[in-house]
């Protein structure tokens, strides 16, 4: 199998997840793989719970690798969204997989544009939540 083929690499990818790796970088000859994935820190033993009584931040981050598309009348920082808003499109492989909100908020902030590159982790944009 090669090292590059989507299938090797959405395999490692889940190995990572699973292994709660945050960083793997493989080497075959030529050919160099770099996998980055946030870690969830809240779920980490020992995490102590925030309490919150305001808005809190939402991260939306990819959960792939390709090129970011901006959705077309999409919303705009200062907008509100639900959670099945679409903020844009990863296109991998040629497939479009839609970004969303995942929560209702406040658009803060985005942190890509129109064809930039995503990897895995890749902060999208910033929410403001209740």
């Amino acid at each position: 199998m090669k090292l590059a083929s989507a299938e090797h690499i959405g395999q490692l990818v889940e190995a990572a997840r699973r292994a709660r790796i945050s960083r793997l970088d493989i080497t075959d000859g030529e050919t160099r793989v770099v996998i980055e994935l946030p870690l969830d820190t809240a779920s980490a033993p020992g995490a102590a719970k925030a309490k919150s009584s305001g808005p809190t931040s939402k991260d939306v981050r990819s959960d792939l690798v390709g090129f970011f598309r901006a959705a077309a009348d999409g919303p705009r920082p200062g907008e509100p969204v639900s959670p099945d808003t679409v903020l844009g499109i990863v296109e991998q492989l040629g497939l479009p997989h839609e970004v969303l909100a995942g929560a209702s908020g406040i658009i803060e902030q985005f942190y890509v544009e129109e064809g930039d590159v995503v990897e895995y982790g890749t902060k999208i944009a910033t929410l403001a939540v209740k």
